[in-house]
C-alpha cells in the first residue's frame, strides 16, 4: 500500500481540514474458483472540517469498504488516506456486547476513568436514553440500540464519524426520529461526518454535500451540493432534489 498519509492539524474534535481521500485500487485476492475482483479505482474525494458528506451508490459497489478503508480497518489498497487522531464509527449494526449494559458499553471507548460518567450521562441524554445506563445491551430495542450506538461513536470526540447506514432495518417512524435527533445533535456540535446510504430522501435531508458512486470498478461519478439549511429542507423540496439526484446515477 502507498501511505504517506497525511495527517490533519487535530487542533479542534471534530475538525479534519485537509482530509483527501485518493484510492487509486482496492482488489479483493482470489479466493477458491472465484477470481480477484476490483472493486474501487480511481475514487477521490474531500471533506472540510464540520461537512456532512453522504455516499450513495449501487448495492454492492463498495461503499461499506470504502469506508472500512477510511477507518484503517482494511490496509490492503493502493492510495492514501490521512491519519486521524480519532475516529468514530456507527456500524450497520449496533455491535454492542449483549452482556454488558448500557453503561458497560460506553466505557469500552471512555476507559475505567470515573470522571467519564458525567460525559456519558450527558450524552445519553442528548440522544434520549436518560436513566438507561444499567439496562443491559440484550433488553434494548433496535432503535435504543441504534442511539447507543451513536452515543459511543460520539463519546470519543471524533475528528471524523463514519457512518455506514445507522438506521437500516428500522421503521420509518423510528429512524425519521433517530434522523431528526441527528440533525439537532450537529446543530449543537458540528462533526466532519461520512455517511453511507442507500435511501436519497435520507441523503438529501442530512448531508452538506452527496458523493456518488457507480461505475465497475467503483469510481467517483459526480456530487451533489446541498446548499439549503437543514432545518429548512421541507418536503417538497426534499421531493424535488431527490429527483434531481436520481437522474444522476
Amino acid at each position: 500500500m502507498d501511505s504517506s498519509n497525511p495527517s490533519n492539524d487535530g487542533s479542534q474534535p471534530g475538525s479534519v481540514d485537509g482530509f483527501c481521500v485518493n484510492i487509486k485500487a482496492k482488489t479483493f485476492p482470489a479466493a477458491g474458483d472465484a477470481p480477484a475482483v476490483k472493486v474501487l479505482e480511481s475514487l477521490s474525494f474531500s471533506i472540510s472540517s464540520g461537512e456532512f458528506l453522504a455516499v450513495i451508490g449501487p448495492s454492492g459497489c463498495g461503499k461499506t469498504t470504502l469506508l472500512n478503508l477510511v477507518a484503517g480497518l482494511d490496509k490492503e489498497f493502493s492510495g492514501d488516506v490521512p491519519k486521524v487522531e480519532k475516529t468514530g464509527f456507527v456500524f450497520q449494526s449496533p455491535r454492542l456486547l449483549p452482556w454488558m449494559t448500557v453503561a458497560g458499553n460506553l466505557r469500552l471507548v471512555l476507559g475505567q476513568d470515573q470522571g467519564q460518567d458525567v460525559n456519558m450521562t450527558a450524552m445519553l441524554a442528548a440522544v434520549g436514553l436518560q436513566g438507561q445506563e444499567t439496562v443491559f445491551a440484550n433488553r434494548l430495542s433496535m432503535g435504543m440500540a441504534r442511539r447507543v450506538a451513536l452515543a459511543r461513536a460520539l463519546l470519543v470526540e471524533p475528528d471524523i464519524m463514519l457512518m455506514d447506514e445507522p438506521f437500516v432495518s428500522l421503521d420509518e417512524s423510528t429512524a425519521d426520529n433517530l434522523r431528526a435527533m441527528l440533525s439537532d445533535l450537529l446543530e449543537l456540535t458540528p462533526r466532519s461526518i461520512l455517511f453511507v446510504t442507500h435511501d436519497l430522501s435520507e441523503a438529501v435531508r442530512l448531508a452538506d454535500r452527496v458523493l456518488i458512486l457507480g461505475n465497475q470498478p467503483t469510481t467517483t461519478i459526480g456530487e451533489m451540493v446541498l446548499d439549503r439549511p437543514r432545518k429548512d429542507r421541507d418536503e417538497e423540496w426534499i421531493r424535488q432534489t431527490k429527483g434531481n439526484l436520481r437522474t444522476r446515477l
